[in-house]
């Protein structure tokens, strides 16, 4: 079996240097690319009264948009399936991948350096 952390290594070395272009999803913590005819699905879960952490998931979805893997963090309940629940390696690929897709999906260096030149900060 392909070791999903691998996996989240590519995305996010493909996020990166830029190779990959992620949109955005049904809300503001979602987001997904195409890698040929698999589609990659990212979502945040924020902290709620149940989870005080937050969670993501993961999901690769086939060309006819079946979901084949998925990958959760931060399951507090254990209601997480064994093959789908993340190590603590995953988890932390997870956040940092989130985060690198966030920002380039936002553009935000862009827009920081935008506001630092409208304030005249160098």
């Amino acid at each position: 079996m392909t070791d999903m952390g691998k996996i989240i290594d590519g995305l996010i070395r493909r996020t990166e240097d830029g190779t990959l272009k992620w949109d955005t999803g049904e809300t503001g913590e979602e987001f997904a690319v195409r890698v040929d005819a698999i589609v990659v699905r990212l979502r945040r879960f924020e902290p709620d009264d149940f989870a005080t952490e937050e969670r993501y998931r993961l999901d690769i979805l086939d060309h006819k948009d079946t979901t084949v893997a998925a990958l959760e963090t931060n399951d507090p309940f254990g209601f997480v399936p064994n093959e789908r629940r993340a190590t603590d390696d995953q988890a932390r690929q997870l956040g940092r991948l989130f985060v690198l897709v966030r920002r380039s999906v936002l553009n935000t260096q862009a827009v920081l350096e935008q506001l630092a030149d409208a304030l005249g900060a160098d």
